[in-house]
């Protein structure tokens, strides 16, 4: 098979206003395939918040080549595409699988909905409505993350599916499982721009360079560029655990998984602060400054609306911190974002901070930020006291008698 002749066996459900086809099987070409990725990619892009729904990076080629995907053909103002409309839930890493099991049996099939590009046409709207009612009818649950209090027209294709079907807070019950998004300004003391600088372990590496700040092996605070081995093993059994028990109840994972965690400490990109006590690592916090690390976060609407920031890389994502249960108590976590702050504010640039929290951790992440940046003497965050968007997450299911 040759790169420029890609084939792929896909579903192929026709909808009105597209070439019949005799056959339930399309082989799609290498540019259909592309044309159909970009469609969806750049449809998120342009409309998501700062966190996106639906599908991100790989797994939307991936989706559409899966043969258990359900997808659908339309011709609309985005081109002749395939649209996937229905990902098999086990295809999904990032979604907790146990917790739709306990709540719907582990009998379900859990479909995800992927907030797909819909034509306004009534005819395409209906085709995919009815594909859903299909799996509906057959027993099962679909599952999708929506923006809290906003109307989106993919949505509304779930919601009005008629009174045979109904809607609840997925997991079930009156608690709503969210995903909180927080941006916020740091405006360092005595600097009045946002400008290109260098990146935040280069300028640690200079102050150690010239002694400006001590990197004791066995006890502190410092950076690491690289964490392997014994340390990296130690990590994944720190880590693990704190994530795991925040989002046992939670749909999204909260966490990386152990080879995705791996891939972050041997990554030179990404910047690691870390303490020791006694040679051993008893905090971790992580930041990225490059999107491509996260791609569920939506460059385009941080270069839309904070477009100074992003045009001079001065955007810092900021995907967790945590500290061996063992050793809490000793204020670590604010040490260590002490140092980063500290380290920051020498790059001469104003910057930004984004994260995300469960409904749960939104009670005392973004204070410990705050506190931290605050407490460090050389800057100030403001914005956290409230997330700048929340993701719910639904359940859709037929109403039994």
């Amino acid at each position: 098979m040759s790169s420029s002749s890609f084939e792929s066996q896909v579903p192929s459900l026709i909808n009105v206003g597209v070439e019949e086809s005799n056959s339930n099987v399309e082989v799609v070409s290498e540019d259909k395939l592309k044309n159909s990725v970009n469609t969806y990619d750049n449809f998120h892009n342009q409309n998501d918040h700062a966190v996106k729904v639906g599908l991100f990076g790989s797994d939307i080629e991936d989706a559409i080549k899966d043969p258990e995907t359900v997808v659908f053909n339309q011709e609309n103002e985005y081109g002749d595409v395939i649209t996937p409309l229905l990902v098999p839930a086990e295809r999904l890493e990032w979604y907790n699988i146990d917790l739709l099991s306990r709540t719907y049996g582990t009998d379900k099939k859990f479909y995800y909905y992927t907030h797909p590009p819909i034509s306004n046409n009534s005819d395409t709207r209906s085709f995919a409505q009815s594909l859903l009612k299909q799996k509906l009818d057959e027993g099962s649950v679909i599952f999708f993350d929506k923006y809290q209090n906003e109307d989106v027209k993919s949505v509304n294709l779930l919601e009005d599916l008629g009174p045979d079907y109904e809607i609840e807070n997925l997991g079930g019950g009156d608690k709503k499982r969210t995903a909180n998004t927080y941006i916020g300004p740091v405006a360092v003391k005595g600097v009045a721009d946002i400008k290109n600088s260098p990146p935040l372990i280069k300028v640690f590496q200079s102050e150690v360079e010239h002694g400006e700040v001590s990197e004791n092996p066995d006890n502190g605070v410092s950076f690491a560029e690289v964490i392997k081995g014994d340390d990296a093993k130690r990590m994944w059994e720190i880590y693990k655990n704190p994530f795991d028990e925040l989002g046992a109840e939670h749909p999204a994972i909260t966490g990386f998984d152990e080879q995705g965690f791996a891939d972050i400490l041997q990554d030179p990109e990404v910047v690691k602060i870390i303490n020791r006590v006694d040679g051993k690592i008893s905090t971790l916090c992580v930041f990225v400054q490059d999107f491509d690390h996260c791609p569920w976060y939506n460059k385009e609407y941080f270069k839309e609306n904070y477009a100074e920031y992003y045009d001079t890389n001065n955007i810092l994502i900021f995907p967790g911190i945590v500290s061996d249960e063992q050793m809490r108590g000793n204020n670590y976590s604010l040490k260590v974002i002490d140092l980063a702050t500290n380290m920051l504010a020498k790059r001469d640039s104003n910057f930004l901070v984004t994260f995300e929290c469960t409904e749960t951790s939104s009670e005392y992440i973004p204070t410990i930020v705050t506190s931290a940046v605050s407490n460090s003497g050389v800057a100030e965050i403001i914005g956290l006291e409230k997330p700048i968007s929340i993701t719910e997450y639904k359940a859709v299911k037929k109403v039994t008698s």
